[in-house]
């Protein structure tokens, strides 16, 4: 089994961004799935074109996106 996860590069003058810190702390394999790393660029549609070509590439079992939402507040938002 093969897993496509996907991050981002740092955007807006930031020097790092936690997609790209957690993909790079994840292992190769995890339990018997291999995973494929890619990290996408900050540039809109250039991003989702490299990640298709990805999962045409590599024809994963599934794939995983990472991002970050610049300004979040880092709790779950409360249900209206």
């Amino acid at each position: 089994m093969t897993i496509l996860v996907t991050a981002f590069d740092p955007f807006g003058g930031a020097e790092t961004n936690t997609s790209l810190e957690v993909l790079e702390a994840l292992p190769p394999r995890v339990g018997g799935a291999k995973l494929e790393k890619l990290v996408l660029p900050t540039v809109f549609g250039l991003s989702a074109r490299l990640a298709q070509e990805a999962v045409e590439r590599l024809r994963p079992d599934a794939v995983g996106c990472l991002g970050q939402a610049a300004g979040g507040h880092g709790g779950i938002p409360e249900a209206g």
